[in-house]
């Protein structure tokens, strides 16, 4: 539960206020944290204004399950016209770097009308690991991770896979995972996803498209990187090939088509020699893709067209304006989003917003022995769950982890201990700001998806479901008619798949005790793999691990089929559920093809399994009892029956009709008047006449007295509307 605090000074004038209160908006205040020994809040005031923008400082003692940790969160509501979020680049060039508090006083000297209020810091930038000799020019070239977007313009896309081939530490070779990053859309709705950007150049005279990797990247081998006039110069070895070309605007935002004439091109061997200026861009191409622009001549016409991507809710994502990218995501949709198992403690800062849809941006200190420690990496989804997240990723850490608000005199404030033992400089930052000048309404939160809660021995899926699934790699899930799930790959890969997570299921499954898998699916014939793989994440495994598999061979006929996976041998299978990880096809699989899942279960015994199968092959996801009334119907008023799954717990419920006739109606004329309440005083002086009894025990106490005739006469004169037994 969500603890609340009101400061007792406004106690006095609390009924005043309630005349004006918006009883709609949500209640801001991070939630309580267990163990916490305080947790104090203040409303940020600035120029004698109160902001909305609420300051929560969290103590944790050592004892605490989380050790000892000073917190800071600050929550705001978009839904406030005042109030917007900024993305702020830390200076001119992508990777420039300054304090947070340095990053916004320049902001406010540039945003006439408006004031940050609080700022952290946000992404982290590109080191000397992925950056170094063998992949740029200059030193290192601090470009940010993930994707940023300032006042509609993308700045830079999501750190390539090619920016790994020559790391120096274990991510050398490796894939890139998607980058989360946090935004606003122009109707002022946060979110929490995976954007990207497609670029796609046309050379018209020559009749040739290519499609780039990035903007604003390392000039990685084998790799197409789009640069203008947001960094300095491309920074490219000299085995590139790079093109100058003038654009009529050199912008990139959604739904932005740039067009322009090759000016310059530089074959390979000449490589770092192109210029950036405003409007007039660069093409570097390495490796595998020289030959995508080394054909261009001086004089080509261009056409560049932009458009923003995401795996999940792109909409939103096009409608972006302000965005920073980050680390890892921690919750999505209330469900844990990635298997944090490290016992290392870490500054960390965050942001995210709550099933509400209000905004938290958090700062834990650490690296301080004596007075913050950070927080344990597998105890950030509890961690996060208790703060009153619904979606949250990690931003940058470490000694970046900066906090800044606003004092009432317009100056800047430190209000965390940075573990550096001052602020860091950093690439770029995110704000909450005050607008002068109100601006537009908010548009609905619709897509938020609060936390589902589901029985695990068998179930179906319907779209509620949607919360369980995520960390999908080139793969999606969505819920079809009939609450089936279908699995489908959205590229040509050899490793789609999705997490199904169980943390938010409302029973364990005991691994020890459910020793099979029961699940009935189809996929098509025109599939090019059969086999399905899971990856188990039981007890003390909470991540994939190619040593906990189980693989099963799928009938490719389009007709749905049931398998059970005997687990009694497995090893690792034991202890609670944690998640599975569906690998829908081991082996190559082309973009569209799919799984439909209509049924999944647990069974402890290879008996319990076979009656599941067969239930699931009858169409029955629940083997239901035959049901108890648990609420007796009334006159008008429909009861309940409430049914019981013999397999798994499950209930539903059916109505019960309502009885005939009209509760208070004593001689059955279908009217409630004055002759029914003579009747009644007859009958209760014991006079001999006919009435429907249980029509006249209006109080629905088992007894006919003068209480009824009482009711009646309160009914009949208008004093409620309804009986109260109804």
């Amino acid at each position: 539960m969500r603890k609340r605090f009101l400061s007792l000074t406004i106690a006095p004038v609390l009924c005043t206020a309630m005349l004006t209160l918006n009883l709609s908006a949500p209640i801001l205040g991070a939630g309580a944290v267990s163990g916490e020994s305080s947790h104090t809040q203040e409303e940020i005031v600035y120029d004698g204004q109160n902001t909305g923008v609420l300051h929560t400082n969290i103590k944790l003692p050592a004892s605490s399950e989380y050790g000892l940790n000073v917190i800071d969160v600050i929550e705001f509501d978009l839904s406030d016209r005042n109030l917007t979020v900024e993305a702020i680049n830390s200076g001119t060039y992508l990777n420039s770097q300054k304090t947070v508090t340095s990053a916004v006083g320049d902001f406010n000297d540039a945003h006439d009308g408006k004031t940050v209020l609080a700022a952290t810091n946000g992404d982290l930038w590109m080191t000397a690991v992925h950056s170094n000799s063998a992949v740029n020019t200059g030193g290192t070239f601090a470009v940010p991770r993930g994707m940023l977007i300032i006042d509609g313009e993308i700045w830079s896309t999501p750190q390539i896979g090619n920016e790994n081939l020559e790391a120096t530490n274990d991510e050398k070779g490796s894939t890139t995972p998607p980058k989360y990053a946090f935004g606003m859309t122009a109707d002022y709705q946060p979110i929490v996803g995976i954007p990207n950007a497609s670029i796609v150049i046309r050379n018209t005279s020559q009749n040739k498209t290519v499609t780039a990797d990035g903007l604003n990247r390392l000039p990685a081998d084998n790799s197409l990187i789009v640069y203008n006039y947001r960094v300095a110069n491309s920074r490219a070895l000299a085995d590139a090939c790079e093109v100058e070309i003038e654009l009529d605007s050199d912008v990139f935002r959604h739904g932005a088509t740039l067009s322009g004439t090759v000016k310059a091109v530089y074959p390979s061997g000449q490589g770092g020699t192109a210029e950036i200026s405003r409007n007039r861009i660069v093409l570097t191409a390495r490796g595998t893709r020289l030959s995508t622009i080394n054909s261009f001549r001086v004089g080509d016409q261009i056409s560049i067209d932009c458009s923003i991507t995401s795996t999940s809710n792109q909409e939103l994502w096009q409608n972006c304006v302000q965005a920073v990218g980050g680390h890892m995501p921690i919750l999505i949709n209330g469900a844990v989003s990635t298997q944090f198992t490290g016992t290392g403690r870490w500054p960390y800062t965050l942001i995210g917003y709550t099933n509400e849809g209000t905004v938290m941006m958090t700062t834990v200190d650490g690296r301080q022995s004596s007075y913050s420690v950070g927080i344990q990496e597998r105890h950030l989804a509890d961690f996060c769950r208790e703060l009153g997240y619904n979606s949250v990723f990690w931003f940058d850490g470490g000694g970046s982890t900066t906090l800044v608000t606003v004092e009432d005199d317009g100056e800047y404030v430190v209000r965390n201990s940075p573990s550096d033992g001052s602020p860091r400089a950093v690439i770029n930052s995110i704000a909450v700001c005050w607008n002068d000048t109100p601006r537009g309404a908010q548009g609905a939160l619709d897509y938020i998806i609060e936390p589902v809660s589901f029985n695990p021995l068998s179930m179906d899926f319907p779209q509620a479901m949607a919360a369980a699934f995520n960390t999908p790699n080139a793969a999606s899930a969505s819920f079809q008619e009939g609450n089936v799930l279908r699995l489908t790959s959205v590229t040509n890969t050899n490793d789609a798949y999705i997490s199904f997570d169980f943390s938010t299921a409302e029973k364990k499954v005991n691994t020890s005790e459910y020793k099979y898998i029961v699940l009935r699916l189809r996929t098509p014939e025109t599939v090019r793999s059969g086999v399905f793989q899971m990856f188990l994440c039981a007890g003390g495994i909470t991540a994939p691990n190619p040593s906990y598999t189980k693989n099963f061979q799928m009938t490719r006929d389009g007709e749905y089929h049931t398998y059970i996976l005997d687990l009694t041998n497995q090893s690792g299978w034991s202890g609670n559920l944690n998640s599975i990880r569906l690998d829908f096809f081991d082996g190559n699989s082309n973009a569209g093809d799919y799984v439909e899942i209509s049924q999944f279960g647990f069974a402890k015994t290879a008996a319990e399994a076979e009656m599941l199968k067969a239930s699931y092959e009858s169409g029955n996801t629940h083997q239901w009892d035959e049901g108890i009334v648990t609420t007796e119907p009334g006159y008008g008023k429909e009861g309940v029956k409430t049914y019981t799954c013999t397999h798994c717990g499950a209930t539903k419920t059916e109505a019960v009709p309502a009885l005939p006739g009209l509760l208070g109606d004593v001689n059955g004329d279908g009217m409630i008047n004055g002759v029914d309440s003579g009747l009644l005083l007859q009958y209760l002086a014991e006079w001999e006449v006919e009435i429907d009894q249980t029509a006249a025990d209006v109080n629905g106490d088992g007894m006919i007295n003068g209480i009824d005739s009482g009711l009646l006469l309160q009914y009949l004169a208008e004093w409620f509307e309804e009986f109260p037994a109804a």
